[in-house]
């Protein structure tokens, strides 16, 4: 079965499952379509729920629209404990220490700390069931965005973990989009949502049209679990933040 078809069938579950087991720390946006206006207009009603922490998934690598990137810097620049998330050119799944980091543009980093999300593969399929807690890269320490979030929303129990984690670690997926609380992009708008869901949790921003965006990944589930076996990278994000909250 191919990640269209997978992906659809992950999303009529989502929308049809009775039964829901919503992670008591993260929330989760979907940006939909929007361009950075509309991603800016987010921002601006999340950060009025009172979210612990905000977590960006998405890249702005360069500016674009004046209006769209002012409303989006303003935004961010306006929001408490913020992480967005980085890349590493040359990850080799952790090994290399010679990569080259890849944030959003300065003007929307400038009130963020930042996380990278490469995916550690386990095979050719590249499917993913670890993944690489932090990574020496430009000759400083960038930790994986969900350890930076965890970091930022429970600080005792992030570095309880940090002590005792290898360099890359099991996932241990709690499991697909029905483990976490869910805001679609017409539902923030409309105000059709719980604001305690969003009081001192925290709000990851992202994309579930992961076909598009070719953020899909293969999943190695834990055999207590139930999971899709195909999972958008926000997803395995929220995950990650579970695993270190655990401690």
């Amino acid at each position: 079965m191919g990640k269209g078809r997978w992906f659809c069938l992950l999303l009529v579950c989502f929308f049809s499952c009775k039964e829901r087991y919503p992670s008591n720390n993260v929330i989760i946006v979907d940006i939909g379509d929007l361009g950075r206006a509309g991603i800016g207009q987010q921002v601006a009603i999340i950060n009025s729920l009172a979210p612990k922490v905000l977590l960006i998934d998405v890249k702005f690598l360069k500016t674009k629209e004046r209006e769209g990137d002012s409303l989006l810097a303003n935004a961010l620049n306006h929001a408490k404990n913020l992480v967005m998330v980085s890349e590493i050119e040359g990850f080799e799944n952790g090994s290399s220490t010679r990569g080259t980091l890849l944030t959003s543009h300065r003007q929307f980093i400038a009130n963020a700390k930042t996380g990278f999300a490469n995916a550690v593969v386990d095979d050719q399929k590249g499917t993913i069931s670890r993944f690489c807690v932090s990574q020496l890269v430009e000759e400083k320490i960038e930790y994986h965005v969900g350890v930076m979030a965890a970091l930022a929303f429970d600080s005792v129990k992030a570095y309880s973990f940090l002590q005792k984690a290898d360099h890359i670690i099991e996932i241990d997926f709690v499991g697909d989009l029905n483990a976490f609380s869910v805001v679609k992009v017409n539902e923030l708008f409309e105000g059709r949502f719980n604001k305690d869901d969003f009081r001192d949790k925290i709000v990851i921003v992202g994309s579930f049209n992961s076909v598009v965006d070719r953020d899909i990944f293969r999943i190695k589930c834990p055999s207590n679990r139930k999971c899709i076996p195909y999972m958008p990278g926000v997803v395995i994000v929220a995950n990650i933040i579970e695993r270190v909250l655990q401690e």
